[in-house]
């Protein structure tokens, strides 16, 4: 479960961001996250992992809030932009699988609310 080696790595850079802040912060209380449909990130684990690598950091007890990005492509072959549900997914007007793409692998903090 890759999630939680993830969610322990956001812990980490919040907690740096934190500490180098002006004052320095105390306490967080929300992280917006996000996450694209095409980063291979199960939103579930997330979910269940954030807690648990919060738990004796600045985040205990955090709200997580999830944003999905969708996934895009730029066929190669219809010359379309197209959405794509999973990196195995063929374009949805031609069916092939000549695409680049173009949205949906981000995974990012959006912003955090401090005490």
């Amino acid at each position: 479960m890759h999630e939680l080696t993830l969610c322990f790595n956001l812990i980490r850079i919040l907690e740096q961001t934190a500490n180098s802040a002006s004052p320095p912060i105390t306490r967080i209380k929300t992280v917006w996250l996000e996450i694209g449909e095409l980063a291979g990130i199960d939103l579930d684990a997330i979910r269940f992992s954030f807690p648990i690598a919060a738990t004796h950091s600045l985040a205990k007890d955090a709200t997580l809030k999830i944003k999905t990005q969708a996934g895009q492509a730029l066929c190669h072959n219809c010359d379309k932009n197209v959405t794509l549900s999973s990196l195995l997914a063929p374009c949805s007007i031609c069916g092939q699988y000549n695409y680049t793409i173009t949205q949906g692998k981000v995974f990012r903090v959006i912003r955090m609310e401090t005490i």
